[in-house]
C-alpha cells in the first residue's frame, strides 16, 4: 500500500501537463485510500494531501480541480486525522473562492460543497471555521439562488445538475448546525426560513420537501432561543382559547334566570351602574362584583335574606 501511494504521488507530479492522466491518478489514489483508512494517514505523511490541495488551487483545468477536491473529500471522510489536518482557514477560504467564482461550473461547485460537508460533519472546529470564514453566508445565498424555478424539470440535465448542487448545499447547512449542535450557526441559518416557507408553499416535490424538512428540524433542534418564542406564542394561543371556552361554558342562559339576573346579562356594565339608584349614605359607585353580570343576582338574594331577617325580628319583638 505504501509503495503504491508513493508511486501514485510521483505519477501525479510527472503528468502535470496531462489533465486526463492526472484525473486517472487521483481516482486511483481515492480507491487505495478508500480500501484502507490508514492509507490516508500515510499519504498525508509523505505530503500527498498538501500536494493535492496545491493542485486544486493552481490547476487551470476544471477537470483536475474537481478530481482533486473529490479525492481530498473522500480521504477526509475515511480518516478523522486527515479531516482535522485539512480543517484550516486557508482551505475554507479557497473553497469559498471557488463557490463565489462565476467561472466555476456546477460540478466544480458541487465538489467544493462536498469537501465542506466532509470537513464540517461531526467536527465542531469545522463548524466554527465555516462560520468565521464566511462560508455559511455563501452557502445560504446558494440555497436561495441555485434553484430559480419552483417547477423543477429534473429530466432536464442542466436542471438536474443544479438540483444536485442545491441538495448538497442543503446537506452541508444541516451539518453546520447539528451533530454536534451549534447554536450560533443555527441562528444564522434561521434567516433562510422565509425562503424555506416559499418553497413549501409553491413546491410539493418530495425531492425538495425532504431536505427542507430536515433542515428546519436540525436548525431548530434543542435551541432554546429559537424555540422559546414559538412555544410562548403557542401557549398564549392555548391560554386564550381555554379562557374563551371557560367563558362560553360558564355564561348562564338568560332565559332560565330570574328577571333581575336576565336583565343584567343583557345590559352592559356602565348601563347597569347608571340604572341602579344609590343606597342612602353611599356614593353612586358600587363594587365591581355588584355591577358585573352574574353577581347582581347574588347581591339581590343576599339583601332579600337580610330584609326577611329584619322582618322576622320585628315580628318577634
Amino acid at each position: 500500500m505504501k509503495t503504491d501511494l508513493k508511486l501514485l504521488l510521483e505519477c501525479l507530479k510527472y503528468h502535470m501537463g496531462n489533465p486526463l492522466s492526472q484525473k486517472e491518478v487521483l481516482i486511483t489514489i481515492h480507491s487505495v485510500c478508500k480500501q484502507n483508512s490508514d492509507a490516508g494517514i500515510y499519504f498525508r505523511e509523505i505530503g500527498g494531501l498538501m500536494f493535492i490541495i496545491n493542485l486544486a488551487k493552481s490547476s487551470e483545468q476544471s477537470l483536475v480541480k474537481e478530481a482533486a477536491l473529490y479525492t481530498l473529500g473522500s480521504i477526509a471522510e475515511e480518516n478523522v486525522y486527515c479531516q482535522q489536518s485539512l480543517c484550516t482557514s486557508e482551505l475554507f477560504q479557497d473553497l469559498t473562492g471557488l463557490l463565489t467564482n462565476n467561472d466555476s461550473n456546477t460540478n466544480l461547485k458541487r465538489m467544493s460543497v462536498y469537501v465542506l460537508l466532509v470537513l464540517v460533519s461531526n467536527n465542531r472546529n469545522g463548524q466554527t471555521l465555516v462560520r468565521e470564514v464566511g462560508c455559511i453566508e455563501v452557502l445560504s445565498q446558494m440555497f436561495r439562488t441555485v434553484l430559480s424555478n419552483y417547477e423543477l424539470n429534473l429530466s432536464d440535465n442542466s436542471v438536474f445538475q443544479s438540483y444536485l448542487l442545491w441538495s448538497s448545499v442543503c446537506s452541508t447547512l444541516c451539518v453546520c448546525v447539528n451533530n454536534p449542535q451549534n447554536d450560533e450557526n443555527q441562528m444564522l441559518c434561521c434567516s433562510l426560513f422565509p425562503c424555506v416557507n416559499e418553497w413549501l408553499m409553491n413546491c410539493m416535490r418530495p425531492e425538495v420537501i425532504r431536505p427542507i424538512c430536515s433542515f428546519i428540524g436540525l436548525t431548530l433542534a434543542n435551541n432554546k432561543i429559537l424555540l422559546t418564542p414559538c412555544r410562548r406564542r403557542q401557549l398564549c394561543k392555548e391560554s386564550t382559547a381555554s379562557e374563551e371556552l371557560k367563558i362560553v361554558h360558564q355564561k348562564p342562559d338568560s332565559k332560565k334566570l330570574p328577571g333581575l339576573e336576565a336583565q343584567a346579562l343583557n345590559t352592559s356594565i356602565p348601563e347597569a351602574m347608571e340604572r341602579r339608584s344609590p343606597v342612602p349614605g353611599q356614593s353612586g359607585l358600587h363594587s365591581e362584583f355588584e355591577t358585573t353580570p352574574g353577581y347582581i343576582g347574588k347581591a339581590h338574594l343576599k339583601k332579600e335574606k337580610e330584609r326577611k331577617k329584619k322582618t322576622y325580628k320585628l315580628l318577634l319583638a
